[in-house]
């Protein structure tokens, strides 16, 4: 039986690829050096400035900046009783500052095998 995700994948990296292509040419005047380290980088960097994710959901998390410098990240399913437009306002509104990022999961949770 045919597992439709593959073709799905392959249509998606395919997708990238030529993203990829098109964002590389863009961040050179002419083309890259040969032999240039780093290129991968440059690659995922310019893939992700274009909007591109892995195949897969997109997480954006939300946290408050503590006074020590560290954030608290919002935890996750208190969507229904806290909508996040409301967490967001009541926390500006008693002076936290409120920032967010994208995170792309390459590898989900597996469980690290005891000592």
């Amino acid at each position: 039986m045919d597992d439709p995700r593959v073709a799905q994948f392959e249509r998606e990296r395919a997708d990238a690829v030529e993203l990829a292509h098109r964002a590389m040419a863009t961040s050179y005047i002419g083309a890259p050096p040969p032999g240039l380290r780093g290129d991968a980088d440059r690659m995922v960097a310019a893939l992700i400035k274009q909007g591109w994710t892995p195949p897969g959901e997109r997480t954006t998390e939300h946290a408050l900046k503590m006074s020590g410098g560290g954030m608290h990240v919002r935890p996750t399913g208190l969507e229904r009783v806290y909508p996040l437009g409301e967490w967001i306002v009541d926390a500006q509104r008693v002076g936290y500052q409120v920032y967010r990022r994208r995170i792309i999961v390459v590898d989900d949770w597996t469980e690290v095998p005891r000592a």
